[in-house]
């Protein structure tokens, strides 16, 4: 829908999203990912992200060409590499965590903003 809407309206040539979504099935979690939102795992004072980010300076970190200390301030760190909408098809990342969420809480963040899912032991 992102790419027609951009393909239909010039004004809208290339416009993208990013996308973390998770649905939470008994005790599993099964997430897709595209782009620089990023999913995580917070339990027991712990947090482990789930995701790694689709972009040009997330690339230079995992190929260990930037620290993270220098990627916090280089002038390329908004630069996504994969997201909604560029292109017609999109390569779209899966993960399938097999934690429960049992005292624990999944949260997606966005580079602006954060949301939260838990499940208090029943």
């Amino acid at each position: 829908m992102v790419h027609r809407e951009s393909v239909q309206h010039p004004e809208l040539s290339g416009m993208g999203t990013t996308c973390t979504a998770a649905v939470v099935r008994g005790r599993d979690v099964y997430i897709a990912h595209v782009g620089d939102s990023r999913a995580y795992l917070v339990r027991s004072g712990r947090i482990r992200q789930l995701t790694h980010d689709h972009s040009l300076i997330g690339q230079l970190v995992r190929d260990r060409q930037l620290t993270v200390e220098q990627a916090r301030t280089d002038p390329r760190r908004n630069v996504v590499t994969r997201s909604i909408g560029i292109n017609e098809e999109v390569d779209v990342d899966t993960e399938h965590v097999s934690q429960s969420l049992r005292n624990g809480t999944c949260s997606s963040c966005a580079p602006t903003a954060c949301t939260a899912w838990s499940r208090t032991r029943s």
